[in-house]
């Protein structure tokens, strides 16, 4: 009976599995990985694969290589690479079942009916659907109930949001009463235990209460949709604080997560730049408008994580704060990240109006003429200082060179480098010279310089890429090993490998499919590692020839050493004979 019992276990197990390994081949067939990368960077064909810059780090050279025959990706400079799901668990910064659902979706594939599989996803999957619930709970007070004729009143009136916008993107209300914690543990079956690990409920001693109460809610998405977490808008005007938000949880990370980007990004991409304001009601109030690619920053500071992101669908951050010292110091902050990602940016001035959520409501013409005249992130840097101190006295001066110069000295570009100093030193009646003396001295560290790869391209890894990628892969592994038949002495899979492209005639991608397993790593980093393009075959095989001697060459070396390392301590006189043979012997292939 016991036998049995395992048995029936043992073939669940295994259909789960089988499962998921069919839905993830049904997926990989419906979807190619260069559209799925081309989604978050512009990919550029170079030979028979794709290039482009790292999602995952701050680089000038393109390391990322996306290969279509394969399906694969690498990312050389960050040593990540693998398939679309690999690809979209290291950028998502999700699991792999998160990834299996969210392909599946963007294929049209059904997936075979799953638990989920690790106490984690467990967790995500019940904080997700609290918050699936909460939202319509509280969009049903708002819209349907009562008890929120005051709050729609307010949002709809005072705050003039069309019922369509409240719909779209959830807007709710959270009574002053402990309703929605009955709702959920009464009649949806959650434990406080849930609730608390979404954050719709804290604690109070002994009791439990709902955390919103009396206050306006906005639901935050992450980027599939996913109702993350929640911001809550005092309905008193008077009441402090204003806002407050849900706790950071497992699937809620304030410095990754931006109000209204789920509902914004094809618009961001189709515009390619992002406007970016404090207040949830800042992104709500000139869509009525049409302006559609508009996120808010829980306050006023953009982190890298949120520019990472937003770099994915923009090549523009357009800055809509308020134009007070406070807005000015995030951009500040912000714009050294921005830089080192390689977006341009830009400031909205408003006229008339606090926020754009003021003056749409008050004069939306106003609003859509300031959005059309932005404003270089440079000027606006030197210009709101200007406003701010006194240029004409030299404490105003000194304050001013404060705030600027820190922010002008990282430019790179020394033509527009010396546009702005010129322009700072009109402004505070002073000559280019000082000014220049004044950044010299302000910015006597290094220039921030790219890391270089953590692990360095050897000979043996450029000499196995020639080979792999060469039209006749099976000449290609002959001729070197006509020079020097054991590549390397550091990687015997190499050696492997080559063996195998000597023997075998046809295409090194369809030998691929035969290869053993443990082989296939190294074959998809030497198949997608950039190799310079040549002309001709010919071409290539005297690279191949020239370096396999460089090859030979760098193992006689590296022998060389291990032998009078092995000399010194060696007391067996026919073995120290043997040892000294070998040192002549590589001597003269160095020579």
């Amino acid at each position: 009976m016991d036998n049995l019992w395992i048995l029936n276990i043992f073939y669940l197990v295994r259909a789960k599995i089988n499962n998921k390994m069919r839905d993830s081949e049904i997926i990989k067939e419906k979807l190619d990985i260069v559209d799925i990368i081309g989604e978050y960077v512009p990919l550029k064909k170079t030979g028979h694969n794709y290039k482009a810059l790292s999602p995952f780090r701050t680089e000038k050279t393109p390391s990322l290589v996306v290969s279509p025959d394969r399906q694969i990706f690498r990312d050389f400079g960050g040593d990540k690479g693998g398939d679309i799901f690999t690809f979209i668990m290291e950028i998502e910064n999700i699991s792999f079942q998160e990834a299996l659902e969210h392909l599946a979706e963007k294929a049209g594939v059904k997936l075979t009916k799953k638990a989920p599989t690790t106490k984690e996803d467990k967790e995500k999957d019940t904080i997700y659907a609290v918050n699936h619930l909460t939202q319509q709970f509280y969009n049903f007070i708002l819209s349907k109930h009562t008890a929120g004729k005051k709050a729609l009143r307010y949002i709809t009136e005072e705050r003039r949001l069309p019922q369509p916008l409240i719909n779209t993107f959830g807007i709710g209300y959270a009574p002053n009463s402990t309703a929605l914690t009955k709702y959920l543990t009464g009649k949806k079956g959650f434990s406080i235990n849930d609730l608390e690990k979404a954050g719709v409920v804290t604690r109070y001693g002994n009791r439990t209460v709902d955390f919103f109460r009396h206050r306006i809610i906005f639901p935050i998405h992450d980027l599939r949709g996913n109702i993350v977490a929640f911001s809550g808008r005092a309905l008193d005007n008077n009441a402090q604080p204003k806002y407050i938000n849900t706790r950071e949880t497992i699937v809620y990370k304030k410095s990754q997560s931006l109000y209204g980007l789920y509902q914004a990004k094809d618009d961001i991409r189709k515009e390619k730049k992002v406007i970016v304001v404090e207040g949830e009601l800042d992104v709500l109030s000139p869509r009525k408008e049409g302006v559609k690619n508009i996120v808010a920053a829980k306050g006023t500071a953009l982190t890298e994580d949120h520019i990472r992101i937003l770099k994915r669908y923009a090549e523009k951050i357009v800055f809509c704060f308020d134009q007070d010292p406070a807005g000015t110091d995030a951009q500040r902050r912000a714009l050294e990240i921005i830089e080192k990602h390689g977006l341009s940016s830009s400031v909205i001035t408003l006229e008339g109006g606090k926020d754009p959520d003021e003056l749409v409501n008050t004069n939306p013409h106003v609003f859509k003429k300031s959005i059309k005249n932005e404003i270089n992130i440079y000027d606006f840097i030197i210009d709101s200082a200007v406003i701010e101190f006194n240029p004409s006295t030299a404490d105003g001066k000194r304050k001013i060179l404060a705030k600027v110069l820190p922010m002008l000295a990282p430019l790179e570009n020394e033509v527009v480098k010396e546009h702005y100093l010129k322009k700072l030193a009109t402004q505070l009646d002073t000559t280019l010279s000082s000014i220049v003396k004044e950044t010299e001295k302000r910015t006597s560290s290094p220039k921030r310089v790219e890391k270089a790869q953590s692990k360095k391209e050897t000979i043996e890894e450029y000499l196995t890429s020639l080979i792999v990628q060469a039209q006749n892969s099976k000449k290609a592994a002959s001729i070197s090993k006509s020079i020097h038949p054991h590549i390397t002495h550091q990687n015997p899979g190499i050696n492997k490998l080559i063996d195998i492209l000597e023997e075998k005639d046809g295409k090194a991608d369809e030998i691929a499919k035969n290869l053993p397993k443990e082989l296939i790593p190294i074959f998809d980093d030497a198949y997608l590692r950039p190799i310079p393009e040549f002309s001709t075959q010919i071409e290539l095989e005297k690279e191949i020839i020239k370096t396999t001697h460089l090859a030979k060459r760098n193992s006689a070396k590296k022998r060389l050493e291990e032998i009078a390392k092995e000399l010194k301590d060696e007391k067996d006189e026919k073995r120290q004979e043997m040892l000294a043979k070998e040192y002549t012997k590589l001597s003269e292939v160095l020579k």
